[in-house]
């Protein structure tokens, strides 16, 4: 077992964080992420003159996708915004040369009207691509966090504010609401959709479990102020899924983001008049005590899934031309542009950002950060119909993820269990702490290729 010195020493090195100053460096981690498939899938695109092997192809992949954004939260996380400049920059350069150098010229009118290429594709790839970018930060992030390389304003916040983890949790969950069975337009029962939910959910539930038993057993570090006693994220995801399904069966026919807006005004104006003092309060006696973070915040988080079920309403239906995907790109502008304002709005006048109460600041950062990466895979999208490439140009490494990402990050868990479990993790040196981050991520790759080819 950990020993009790050692976990009390890594419970408080994470304790009393209070985030970023703005959301502008976790916006511009998240998009990095973004950035780094799209300057990979470029470069490819450029090199289709050279023929590359299998495993030299691999390794560019892995550098492109991997490295930028673990160099951004660990030795070089003072520049992040150098580092996306330069990126885009790349990128830029990356598109032009791509665009001169297209086989097939398109004239705009004949762009607007010709049917979409998906060149073998089954993805939905503006966001598919999200899942996957964001799996991966979430999953080099709980183990990074456990080293002092990792900042601590990256880390999950205490009370309140901006940061990388707490984006993780929200976006995650957004992300699940736009893949939802509810958000494609079905004509499956009730029941149909509910015994799909289940089944997902019941998957989380028993991930919870697992996580819940191996932390009290093993004497794991834990955070109570995260989620509470004996809850924690994968019981969140469970019961906003189930809750989110029945919700959709009651409400048929009504525009799911108007819903989502009712409830989390309803949500900030519980808190506003009792739950926040009683989720800052130290008592701890009995189930809900114990577990209020957890179970308040379910709350929060059902008008961030509904609202992204309602955007993947959207993008599932088949969209046959430009023109169509120019009018998803419109809505779903005008949703992240206005969550936006209501976000600063929210912040500064009603109650500041909190991802412990999933107050309505945090509620439309997260809707407006996830909307606005999809608009960035959406105008890529558009850029890869009008240059036609002619060679299997998608990221590898982001199919992997996006296919069996689920149970990557299950045994992201376990080792990350594993390696804390074996050593002092705040005792080792930065350089140390870095090799094993990349060998970590390095890790989970292989198994998802070799998870992937039976």
């Amino acid at each position: 077992m950990m020993e009790k010195e050692i976990k009390i020493h890594k419970e408080n090195f994470v304790k009393g964080n209070q985030g970023s100053s703005s959301p502008l460096e976790t916006f511009e981690l998240i998009v990095m992420m973004q950035l780094s498939h799209i300057f990979f899938e470029l470069s490819l695109l450029n090199l289709s003159r050279i023929r590359l092997n299998k495993l030299f192809r691999t390794v560019i992949d892995f550098i492109a996708n991997y490295l930028p954004f673990i160099l951004a939260t660990t030795f070089l996380s003072d520049y992040v915004g150098i580092l996306i400049s330069l990126m885009s920059i790349a990128i830029i350069i990356n598109a032009i040369i791509v665009y001169l150098n297209r086989t097939t010229a398109i004239s705009f009118n004949d762009l607007r009207l010709s049917e979409i290429d998906r060149f073998g594709s089954d993805r939905i790839p503006y966001v598919s691509n999200l899942l996957s970018t964001l799996l991966i930060a979430t999953t080099f992030s709980i183990l990074a966090v456990d080293f002092s390389i990792f900042p601590r304003r990256f880390s999950k916040t205490e009370i309140k504010g901006w940061s990388l983890m707490d984006f993780g949790v929200g976006g995650f969950i957004a992300i699940n609401g736009g893949l939802a069975p509810e958000s494609r337009k079905n004509r499956n029962s009730f029941q149909e959709n509910f015994f799909k939910t289940f089944r997902s959910s019941f998957l989380f539930f028993s991930l919870g479990m697992i996580r819940l038993l191996s932390v009290k057993l093993l004497n794991y570090q834990e955070i109570i102020s995260e989620y509470g006693i004996h809850w924690n994220f994968f019981f969140t995801l469970c019961f906003v899924k189930l809750i989110s399904t029945i919700l959709c069966s009651l409400m048929k026919g009504i525009n799911l983001c108007l819903i989502s807006i009712i409830v989390a005004i309803v949500h900030q104006f519980l808190l506003k008049f009792c739950l926040k003092e009683f989720i800052l309060d130290s008592d701890r006696s009995g189930f809900l005590a114990a577990n209020k973070e957890g179970l308040i915040s379910l709350i929060g988080f059902i008008p961030v899934y509904l609202t992204f079920i309602q955007i993947g309403r959207f993008y599932f239906p088949s969209r046959k031309n430009i023109t169509e995907i120019s009018s998803l790109t419109l809505k779903l502008s005008i949703i992240a542009f206005s969550s936006l304002i209501l976000m600063y709005i929210s912040h500064y006048l009603i109650d500041p950002i909190s991802r412990r109460q999933v107050n309505l600041a945090f509620i439309f950062w997260i809707i407006f950060t996830c909307s606005f990466n999809i608009i960035i895979e959406l105008v890529y999208f558009v850029f890869i119909q009008i240059v036609q490439p002619r060679i299997d140009y998608e990221s590898k490494i982001l199919k992997i993820w996006s296919r069996k990402g689920l149970i990557i990050f299950l045994i992201a868990n376990l080792l990350t269990g594993a390696i804390n479990f074996f050593f002092n993790t705040l005792q080792i040196a930065n350089n140390l702490a870095f090799i094993i981050l990349i060998s970590y991520i390095s890790c989970l790759t292989l198994i998802g290729f070799l998870l992937n080819k039976k």
